[in-house]
């Protein structure tokens, strides 16, 4: 059994980082957030016996997150939720 458990959210990738639309395409955040989410889950691993898990309803996330060797939990929170991340983390 792992001493620490991570956990990582993600929101889905058409919705991250909306605050950079004046200056990044929807594409460019899209892949700021999949390598955030790659360094996030790299750095956590790198620091030993953590099991890391990433909580997203995006499925191109998922892929990404497995290819890193994280689990994944599927966001169980409905869009506009009011607190939609900490309901998230609650869930995993």
């Amino acid at each position: 059994m792992t001493a620490t458990q991570v956990l990582v959210p993600v929101k889905a990738l058409g919705l991250a980082k909306s605050r950079l639309s004046d200056v990044l395409t929807a594409r460019e955040r899209a892949e700021l957030v999949l390598a955030m989410m790659r360094d996030t889950v790299s750095a956590a691993m790198a620091a030993g016996d953590v099991a890391v898990t990433v909580i997203t309803g995006d499925e191109r996330v998922a892929g990404a997150a497995r290819a890193c060797g994280a689990e994944v939990f599927p966001d169980p929170v409905a869009p506009g939720s009011p607190d939609p991340l900490n309901s998230a983390l609650r869930a995993a």
